[in-house]
């Protein structure tokens, strides 16, 4: 049974059937019994494929409330796909779970677009620092002043929680004098001098010398990824939760073509281009590709651990980690953004 095998082509397999099948137009009674057993497939699943499913369905909006609430009621990792992108959820979905879950399930839904002011105000009173701070960086959301005053109330025990709070739009006066007033004498300062523009930072020399050519190799092995995993992950991207943790998931699950699907939207280079590039030993293409999306430093190493398979390694060689590692270091983000703006055409 499909359900019950560890392989990732079976996975995929049964993750698109059921994504298929929540497409069909049904009537109401063909609904219930179509949901009854795909809830029975997904609860005979093992973790990995529960949230590979998650991850496929989670913002379509045929996806029956039933199975969403299956999800969210998960482990976080199978919930996180559907609290952040599941249209079916209402408001007193979201307050139900914010009130009987922990604080990962808090954070998943504060990357949610289009959230109503008092679902941005329960998450607020949560005073969780972290759920803030995506909050505060959520720009598909509009900050109550209610939702302001918490956070500046939290800023006098976490200064870069004030400061990322600052650069919104809709802070009022009130709130920055609130803040001013709570802070240390570095923020007061930065927050004296808001109006000057700082200096732009001058580029390396040595990025002149750094020739990056995504099509240098073409040693994996691994097919390219489907269309409909590029149309998924197309989707996830619009909705604004396709994320650096997202893909290196996949990597973890073994769903390689799943991550290359992403990682091709995600930078905006075509399909074919990324196996070549994480095929590179030196880690280059990878590199400069992550400077330039400001992915961080642990991320990047992870990508490119859980992809050593795509360079003939069975282990990786610390020389080669080395090299990788001191690409990345030297590149600046404005040059990486340059060069993979070029790489893109």
């Amino acid at each position: 049974m499909l359900a019950e095998k560890k392989d990732p082509r079976a996975k995929e397999e049964l993750t698109s059937i059921m994504a298929e099948l929540l497409e069909v137009h049904l009537q109401d009674p063909e609904i219930e019994l179509v949901t009854d057993v795909l809830l029975n497939l997904v609860t005979q699943a093992e973790k990995d494929l529960r949230a590979a499913i998650a991850e496929r369905v989670a913002a379509m909006p045929q996806l029956p409330l039933r199975m969403a609430l299956s999800f969210v009621n998960d482990d976080i990792e199978i919930a996180s796909p559907v609290l952040r992108m599941g249209q079916v959820l209402n408001d007193m979905d979201l307050i139900y779970i914010i009130k009987s879950q922990t604080t990962e399930y808090w954070q998943e839904i504060a990357h949610r677009q289009n959230m109503s002011p008092i679902i941005v105000d329960i998450l607020a009173d949560t005073n969780d620092e972290e759920t803030a701070l995506i909050l505060i960086e959520n720009d598909q959301v509009e900050l109550t002043y209610h939702a302001m005053n918490v956070f500046s109330d939290m800023s006098e025990q976490n200064e870069s929680l004030a400061a990322r709070l600052l650069k919104r739009n809709e802070v009022p006066e009130t709130i920055v004098q609130k803040i001013y007033d709570l802070v240390g004498s570095d923020l007061k300062q930065q927050i004296e001098q808001s109006n000057a523009l700082p200096e732009k930072k001058k580029m390396m020399d040595v990025i002149d010398d750094i020739t990056f050519e995504f099509t240098e190799k073409d040693e994996s092995t691994v097919e390219e990824p489907t269309g409909d995993m590029v149309i998924a992950a197309e989707m996830m991207m619009q909705k604004g939760v396709l994320s650096p943790h997202m893909m290196i998931q996949n990597l973890k699950r073994g769903q390689v073509q799943n991550f290359m699907a992403m990682f091709s939207v995600y930078t905006g280079l075509p399909c074919d281009v990324i196996p070549k590039m994480l095929s590179q030993g030196n880690g280059q293409g990878l590199a400069v590709a992550c400077r330039a999306l400001n992915i961080i430093k642990p991320d990047f190493i992870n990508v490119y651990l859980l992809t050593a398979s795509l360079r003939g390694n069975a282990m990786i060689k610390q020389n080669d980690l080395n090299r990788a590692l001191t690409y990345f270091d030297s590149i600046e983000m404005e040059d990486a953004k340059e060069i993979l703006s070029k790489s893109r055409h």
